[in-house]
């Protein structure tokens, strides 16, 4: 068992240490944190902006109903978050040349099969919610699209390339943004369309992503141990992330249940101002894991404890001080971005 520092002052080299690591770690010295964090931000705010305009462009009830539509589809981001993408950007960086690359092959033939059954679980599972095959369809691929969209990004933050990453999701946000305000000013804007064009926005960012995948071996011998070892990983991430599911839009989903839709897109708006909350969070789930990855698999966990440390102080500050901001600005913030009729949810914000 490692010792821990005595006091802040022997403290103090380790989390200077640990801070070097990140910020080498990441990228090309500081480039990579600040990428992933500029990334972030792009991300959160096109997100922000789209939330915006199908609120506007739908109202109320069809947007709720687009809502419950993409609740679906983050039930299985959740899932591939832990069977997928947790195990690969942790074990990955810290394997050698001809075994990582033997590894991120066999993981991209696991999201393809993960890929195959959620989006044909949201389809079916909508198709019997709503009657609306339709809706169904172009929900079963956005879902598709889109986690292999997530997949990508993450998989080349773990590769070292943030630039490429940073690339891909502004063609993402950037086309997708385009086409849904190009929609609405023409009066063509519908949940299931709008579900279409971000499973094309998705699509073609991921088309652009294909020659950075960096260099992959084949070895079907490893094929068992590889997964084994994915699903001893994420085992029990993926019942963490299905309770962050539950604990975020079960609620919403009981509350659609017994009032309807239109109260799931009216929370749902509320609820996006959160966005911004989740910018560092977010960003850290990028740069960590890899560093964390990579000083576990070197030093034990003397490099890992230091690492833990930065991130959780970071994470906390930066949290509390977002939580405060909300709390004090949440309501005109909404009634700005959703019209003054909306502010009355902005206790949604503050909880």
């Amino acid at each position: 068992m490692p010792a821990y520092p005595r006091d802040l002052r022997a403290l103090a080299p380790a989390l200077a240490g640990a801070c070097r690591g990140i910020f080498a770690g990441g990228g090309r010295g500081a480039a990579g944190p600040a990428l992933s964090v500029a990334d972030q931000a792009l991300v959160s705010a096109c997100n922000f902006a789209t939330t915006i305009v199908l609120a506007h462009a739908l109202g109320l009830e069809a947007f709720g109903l687009f809502s419950t539509a993409w609740i679906a589809v983050l039930l299985t981001v959740s899932l591939q978050l832990g069977l997928v993408v947790c195990p690969m950007i942790s074990i990955g960086p810290g394997l050698p040349g001809e075994a990582r690359h033997a590894y991120y092959a066999i993981v991209l033939v696991h999201e393809a099969a993960f890929l195959a059954l959620a989006g044909s679980a949201v389809a079916l599972g909508l198709a019997l919610a709503f009657g609306d095959r339709t809706l169904a369809l172009a929900a079963g691929t956005a879902c598709a699209a889109h986690l292999a969209q997530d997949l990508c990004r993450r998989y080349l933050f773990a590769r070292g390339r943030p630039p490429v990453v940073l690339g891909i999701d502004a063609l993402n946000q950037g086309v997708k943004l385009a086409a849904l305000i190009l929609l609405s000013r023409s009066a063509m804007l519908t949940p299931a369309r709008a579900l279409e064009v971000i499973a094309a926005s998705a699509a073609l960012s991921c088309l652009c992503a294909i020659p950075f995948r960096g260099a992959l071996a084949w070895r079907a011998g490893a094929f068992g141990a590889a997964s084994r070892r994915q699903w001893q990983s994420g085992r029990w991430l993926v019942l963490t992330g299905l309770m962050q599911w539950l604990s975020g839009y079960g609620g919403l989903l009981i509350a659609g249940a017994l009032l309807g839709v239109t109260l799931i897109g009216v929370l749902r708006a509320a609820q996006s101002i959160l966005g911004v909350l989740n910018l560092i969070r977010d960003a850290l789930e990028n740069i960590v894991p890899p560093i964390a990855g990579r000083a576990l698999a070197q030093r034990g966990l003397d490099g890992l404890l230091p690492v833990i440390g930065v991130t959780a102080a970071i994470g906390f500050a930066g949290g509390l001080g977002f939580t405060a901001l909300l709390a004090l600005t949440g309501k005109s913030l909404l009634a700005a971005a959703f019209g003054p009729g909306m502010a009355a949810y902005a206790w949604v914000v503050a909880w």
